[in-house]
């Protein structure tokens, strides 16, 4: 019965590590956008610098940046103990652009 129990719970924690891998953001990911205002959310600084200039040529300048981190989770606490504070979860950086 335990061994059962043990393998259901490495289960759950592994389709909780596939799911959570799959909601991270690949480059860039659109918010908003409308003819003079554009937010995008940015995965790594790399995206954002390389959008950054892509969108210059458009006439687009950032307004605003902010840094968003997500915080430790219980299960992450639980699974990887002392070392949950040591790697945290990775920031994301959304960044407001306005047409010039």
């Amino acid at each position: 019965m335990n061994q059962i129990l043990v393998f259901l719970f490495l289960a759950l924690i592994l389709y909780l590590l596939i799911r959570s891998s799959k909601n991270r953001l690949s480059g860039f990911r659109s918010v908003s956008e409308t003819a003079d205002a554009v937010v995008r959310e940015y995965a790594s600084h790399t995206a954002f610098r390389t959008d950054a200039a892509k969108l210059a040529v458009t006439g687009f300048v950032v307004s605003n940046v902010s840094e968003m981190t997500q915080r430790s989770g219980c299960l992450r606490m639980l699974t990887l103990g002392i070392f949950a504070l040591i790697w945290r979860p990775p920031s994301h950086i959304i960044v407001t652009y306005h047409r010039n």
